[in-house]
């Protein structure tokens, strides 16, 4: 199987190509596992690993159990946090990602109150907790799951005109951070190789979370992400 890519020059209207959007990766790594490393893979798990920079033994909550989200609890898992709580409505992204290293995974429509799911867990709060989903009123609840100095990293794209979500005395009284999150916060010619190497090592398979599908059956693959029936669809084209 070969995946290609191509960059298109348009000098006409100032298009350029600088080195530092190449990242190097060993000739044998297949190029349809390499190709998400650079966006949802390096986004979840660097987000973690990076810009929220979870201990061994700390909680995070996770919203969301798509590519980015599946992304963080393994980037979770590689630092050894205690509690690793995925809210996600697709059940079979539940399962993966209690395969993955979450230690609980809730249904959004069971969970209907966030907080008082995530506390009965955790009555104290969690220490971290990482969006992926954008969802205003998601956004807002999870400031009530946080614990003292618990930090909100957010990745998800929200609505233009979303306020910040939390209340002002709260977070100043239990000394929340909110944390804006690009990428993972990743240096990629770093981060990307350090993906590669840990899953070699088996810490971070994320090869569980990627289908391929040829370029003509696009329609397909766009479908089966929104069923839930894929993570990270991958297209490709040609033969070896």
């Amino acid at each position: 199987m070969k995946v290609t890519a191509a960059v298109v020059r348009a000098p006409e209207v100032g298009f350029s190509t600088y080195e530092r959007n190449v990242v190097k990766v060993p000739e044998d790594f297949p190029r349809e596992l390499a190709g998400p490393l650079g966006c949802g893979i390096q986004t979840g798990a660097g987000g973690i690993m990076n810009s929220l920079a979870c201990e061994k033994g700390s909680s995070v909550l996770i919203l969301g159990g798509g590519a980015v989200g599946l992304s963080a609890v393994m980037g979770a898992a590689v630092q050894n946090c205690g509690t690793i709580i995925v809210l996600e409505p697709h059940e079979g992204c539940r399962k993966l990602a209690l395969e993955l290293g979450a230690t609980h995974a809730l249904d959004p429509a069971e969970a209907k109150d966030l907080v008082a799911a995530v506390r009965a867990i955790l009555p104290a709060g969690v220490d971290y907790a990482f969006d992926t989903t954008g969802i205003p009123d998601l956004l807002q609840a999870t400031m009530g799951c946080l614990g003292p100095h618990g930090t909100f990293g957010i990745v998800g794209i929200a609505p233009p005109g979303t306020p910040v979500p939390g209340d002002l005395m709260s977070v100043v009284t239990f000394g929340h951070t909110i944390k804006g999150i690009i990428e993972g916060d990743s240096d990629p010619d770093v981060f990307i190789p350090r993906m590669i190497e840990l899953y070699r090592q088996g810490k971070l398979p994320f090869d569980r979370l990627v289908k391929t599908y040829p370029l003509e059956d696009i329609n397909r693959a766009v479908a089966d992400q929104h069923a839930g029936k894929c993570v990270k669809a991958v297209l490709t084209t040609g033969q070896q």
